[in-house]
């Protein structure tokens, strides 16, 4: 994030955000090619944060480490056949962490949608041969 409204007094983040956790997901077939999936993860990680404050004689410079935690869900429907594939999901995220020397609490919560619409198609012959050459010999 750049701030840049004015030459002084504006904030630049640089923000080296990962998280790790255990998730779970399983899918329900519904009728033959129908199929509906619900998951969940929770993981706990760090966000670091390089922040730049300019200011009208010098630019301060801070750094923070904190500790990240994060729960995400998923619910979708979708349609599968050996030509075509389709399917819509939704996730809900939820991101929350402590600004490291503050009393500040930042919480993200978001929900977005996946469409998705496929085609599947015969892979080129050159790939065949090369696929068929690996597995002949990894199954040695």
């Amino acid at each position: 994030m750049d701030d840049q409204s004015t030459n002084i007094n504006t904030q630049k983040s640089n923000n080296l955000e990962f998280t790790i956790g255990p998730g779970y997901a399983y899918n329900f077939v519904l009728k033959e090619n129908f199929y509906t999936s619900v998951g969940a993860s929770v993981s706990v990680g760090n966000i670091h944060t390089k922040l730049t404050t300019r200011s009208t004689n010098d630019n301060s410079i801070t750094y923070q480490n904190n500790l990240l935690t994060q729960w995400q869900g998923k619910l979708g429907l979708g349609y599968n056949s050996k030509k075509f594939y389709s399917g819509l999901f939704a996730t809900v995220s939820d991101t929350n962490y402590k600004q490291q020397h503050t009393t500040a609490t930042n919480t993200e919560t978001r929900v977005f949608y996946n469409l998705f619409l496929g085609l599947r198609i015969d892979s080129p012959k050159f790939l065949k041969r090369n696929v068929t050459k690996i597995e002949d010999k990894l199954s040695l």
